[in-house]
């Protein structure tokens, strides 16, 4: 899975935090990936494919939800929401269908 678009962006725009914040792109790229992955790990242990095809729609929709209606930058957000369903699905927008973290997943 290739999580490195569009974070270049975000880490720039985390590297002007204040030093104090210990907030550092990479660790702020890993928290979103780590957020990410424990989710879609959570709803593939249910082993229930109408659940996490309902789960995948929800994230859908969440994710046009932050898109079109968030006062602030959703950026982390909306990376957070696409990685979650890329590893589920193994949907991608720009390589298209690839194979999920955990085998067959659900289609999108």
């Amino acid at each position: 899975m290739n999580v490195q678009d569009d974070t270049e962006t975000r880490e720039a725009e985390v590297a002007q935090l204040p030093a104090e914040s210990g907030l550092k792109p990479e660790n702020v790229r890993q928290m979103k990936i780590a957020m990410a992955t424990l989710v879609a790990c959570a709803v593939r242990a249910t082993n229930d494919n109408e659940l996490e095809q309902r789960f995948v729609s929800l994230v859908d929709q969440a994710f046009d939800n932050y898109r079109t209606n968030s006062d602030a930058d959703p950026q982390h957000v909306l990376e957070a929401l696409h990685w979650t369903r890329e590893m589920l699905s193994g949907w991608n927008p720009v390589p298209g269908r690839k194979t999920p973290i955990f085998g067959s997943g659900t289609e999108a």
